[in-house]
């Protein structure tokens, strides 16, 4: 599956330093943060990464969480919303356009199967239920462009679906920060999707064998 091997990737990204360097991985990101680039540096990057969402594999509750530590939680919370919206707006618009071709290239087969059914029966509360989940959340908004969701119902709800998960990572984020649980925080908010992934899976699977 491959929210799993995101998962996995992130996970293994996180330890990379201390694995390898042990304690001066810790002394590097130590420092790291005594120096850390400028707010406006961090929340452009936080941005950018988000947007492309759709198009690169990356995990927003770790980045979100990030920034939330790095920028505090208003400013965090208005900067992964903003990014996290924009990348859903340019993917559902995309998959309106191109249609299916497209929306196979940016998300699997098996992803987009598993997104539709969810969405043949809760339209556009799906993207309540997926919008944590890295690569289904992707695979929801794709299939609500290819199933004719129209932007009334589509823009509001992800934005609010957006704003709540933005919030929620932003002030964690922050809290760790406080804490000096920051690198902790990061992996747990890294595997937090898998047991969320299990469960809407495990949903949708009866649906599936009545369908």
């Amino acid at each position: 599956m491959r929210t799993l091997l995101i998962i996995t990737l992130t996970l293994a990204l996180l330890a990379t330093p201390f694995l390898l360097f042990g304690e001066l991985g810790a002394n590097q990101l130590a420092a790291w943060r005594e120096h850390p680039p400028s707010r406006t540096t961090i929340a452009w990057a936080t941005f950018a990464l988000l947007a492309s969402d759709i198009v690169l594999p990356v995990p927003s509750g770790p980045v979100a969480t990030f920034a939330g530590a790095q920028l505090g939680w208003p400013l965090s919370t208005v900067v992964a919303w903003a990014g996290m919206t924009v990348g859903c707006v340019a993917a559902f618009a995309a998959a309106k356009r191109w249609g299916p071709p497209l929306a196979e290239r940016l998300s699997s087969p098996a992803e987009l199967t598993a997104a539709r059914g969810l969405a043949e029966t809760q339209g556009v509360g799906v993207l309540l239920a997926t919008r944590p989940i890295p690569i289904l959340a992707e695979a929801a908004v794709l299939t609500l462009g290819l199933l004719g969701a129209p932007w009334r119902k589509f823009l509001p709800t992800v934005a609010g679906a957006n704003l709540v998960i933005a919030a929620f990572y932003a002030i964690v984020g922050e809290q760790a920060a406080e804490r000096e649980w920051l690198l902790p925080t990061l992996f747990v908010v890294a595997a937090l999707p898998l047991p969320i992934a299990w469960l809407v899976r495990r949903q949708r699977a009866p649906l599936s064998r009545r369908g």
